[in-house]
């Protein structure tokens, strides 16, 4: 008796644009392809209610689509008014989502995932249900209305 592979699982050696976005959408996350504004190719969505980017990193090519072993996912708030304090003791007391004051002030959260041996679809809600929660306390943290 076989157990069927899930079919949103990533495979080893890293996973496409295309393959992250159909297991979050599996997930229940509406992300979508975009553009940053470096012209990288990146995934924007939604994580609870917090607007999220996801970047890919470590990619090569490998028969027309970018396959990659790193990934990123990154909040920023439009809010001048977090102390660097603030943003140090988040470090000091968070082992993931380490954040950032941006150049202009903003402060940041990003969590990086390494799938470079796979992840499976378990793996990869565990971890976006673990970013909403990280997201969740790091908008209380900073003071972020809404």
């Amino acid at each position: 008796m076989s157990i069927p592979a899930s079919a949103a699982d990533l495979p080893p050696g890293g996973a496409t644009l295309d393959e992250v976005t159909a297991i979050l959408r599996d997930l229940g996350y509406a992300f979508a392809p975009a553009t940053d504004s470096s012209g990288t190719h990146i995934l924007k969505g939604r994580v609870g209610t917090t607007n999220a980017d996801v970047y890919l990193y470590s990619c090569r090519s490998q028969g027309g689509d970018s396959r990659c072993t790193e990934m990123q996912f990154a909040a920023g708030f439009v809010l001048k008014t977090v102390t660097l304090s603030t943003i140090n003791s988040w470090n000091q007391t968070k082992r993931y989502g380490r954040a950032y004051l941006s150049n202009a002030g903003d402060p940041f959260m990003e969590m990086d995932i390494d799938i470079s041996t796979g992840a499976t679809r378990a793996q990869m809600g565990a971890y976006t249900k673990h970013l909403e929660s990280l997201l969740t306390q790091f908008r209380t943290a900073i003071g972020y209305p809404g």
